[in-house]
């Protein structure tokens, strides 16, 4: 995988400062770090309530730029507080990521060929082969990351690397994800004016980002899919042998049980978020029988339920959350020998494996219900580990893995405007690596 021609090169261990934004429909999170081959240090962190940005997407330019530039200063004075331009001296051109939210990417699995003509295959072939499995538009979409999974040679299937030999047709088979121009324009706007940089932006689909720090090569390689359970939506990334070939999305997620919770208990959203996110304390209390919430910002000064009707609302909510996504994806026929892994906000809820494991069940696929994982981050992290959230910050790593990872195996081109430097990045490593 090949980016950028101007960005550095990682066969050295040497640090690589990355600026890692994820736009969720609850918080705006941003992660500053030191990225080597082997660790990636965290030596940055801010985040703030989404401010004129919700599940429905972009509700105020001005407040969701605030919003941004609090999360980010916050992770910027981290860094000024150790670093300056003689210890870390492209303190101000950090490579850029950013995450965008599922409701706004599409995919497609797409070929493209390159006739060989019974000769041996160069670097040049896969790189024209890949180049054509790019080139398909959808109106109102633009590219934005592009997965070679595999290349074919006539009838010989699933080759990763095909250089040498003789064939009549190379075949490039690609994972595309595409993302809305109007929003694409939206955040491009919104982060440059936020974060500097000489670096052009990287935009990867946040789904994406989170099953990169979670799964491992070998769960990839039995089939996996990853539910990312946020506020906004249930981000889903479902991989076969290796290749990443779906990506999705549910749009009943988080905030849809938080709102459930306050109309049944007349809360506002901020008191019904809070009981929810303090559910585990709450079935974990052997104290009492009731739940009592007092304050001013609710509907009644002072409300109390039983704890009992409480963790049955969540339960029943949770199970909706599961059961909308394990059907956006037909899982009968998948051959996921690793199963499914949760990751996400939404994975914190204690009863979430049992509740994921009963839905799979129920949906006719009872080999499958025993499979169910919650996903720990696949990395070796150091610095500011402490302020890194294991559940709801998976995508800001994953887009830190991801930024070292785009010099190796597969190739993200980051916009239709750079794609030229790119084969040209692209043909040079093949042919380094002859």
């Amino acid at each position: 995988m090949i980016a950028n021609s101007n960005l550095a090169n990682l066969d050295e261990d040497v640090e690589q400062y990355v600026i890692a934004v994820d736009f969720g429909a609850k918080y705006i999170r941003v992660c500053a770090a030191l990225v080597y081959l082997d660790e990636i240090k965290i030596i940055g962190y801010g985040q703030h309530k989404s401010e004129g940005f919700s599940e429905n997407g972009i509700k105020c330019m001005n407040k969701l730029k605030e919003s941004l530039s609090t999360a980010y200063n916050s992770a910027d004075r981290a860094v000024r507080s150790t670093y300056n331009k003689d210890t870390l001296p492209f303190i101000d051109n950090p490579r850029i990521f950013v995450a965008i939210p599922g409701r706004y990417i599409e995919y497609k699995n797409n070929d493209g060929s390159c006739e060989i003509g019974h000769r041996a295959i160069t670097s040049e072939h896969m790189v024209k082969a890949f180049n054509n499995a790019c080139s398909l538009s959808i109106e109102g979409k633009e590219l934005i990351t592009s997965f070679n999974n595999y290349y074919q040679v006539d009838s010989n299937n699933f080759i990763d690397d095909p250089r040498s030999l003789v064939g009549g047709q190379l075949k490039s088979h690609a994972h595309l994800l595409y993302a809305d121009k109007d929003f694409l324009t939206n955040i491009k706007y919104v982060v440059s004016s936020c974060i500097r940089s000489k670096y052009m932006y990287e935009f990867i689909y946040a789904g994406v980002a989170s099953s990169h720090a979670v799964l491992t090569d070998l769960e990839k390689k039995l089939g996996v899919c990853v539910l990312d359970i946020g506020a906004g939506s249930v981000d889903i990334t479902v991989y076969e042998n290796g290749y990443q070939y779906y990506s999705g999305i549910s749009s009943l997620a988080g905030q849809y049980v938080t709102r459930s919770l306050a109309v049944a208990y007349g809360l506002n959203d901020s008191w019904a978020e809070k009981i929810k996110c303090e559910s585990q304390e709450i079935s974990e209390d052997k104290r009492g029988d009731t739940i009592e919430i007092n304050g001013n910002e609710n509907i009644r000064s002072k409300i109390s339920f039983p704890k009992k009707d409480f963790l049955e609302l969540l339960d029943a909510d949770y199970g909706l959350v599961f059961k909308k996504a394990i059907e956006s994806v037909e899982i009968k026929g998948l051959e996921l020998g690793a199963g499914f892994v949760l990751t996400g906000g939404g994975a914190k809820y204690p009863g979430a494996l049992n509740k994921l494991s009963e839905i799979i069940a129920n949906y006719g696929a009872e080999r499958l219900a025993s499979k169910v994982k919650i996903g720990q981050i696949d990395e070796q992290l150091t610095g500011l580990t402490d302020a890194i959230d294991p559940y709801s910050d998976t995508v800001l790593i994953g887009l830190l893995k991801l930024s070292r990872e785009i010099q190796t195996k597969r190739y993200i081109p980051p916009s239709k405007s750079k794609v030229k430097n790119m084969l040209n990045s692209l043909l040079s490593a093949l042919q380094q690596e002859m």
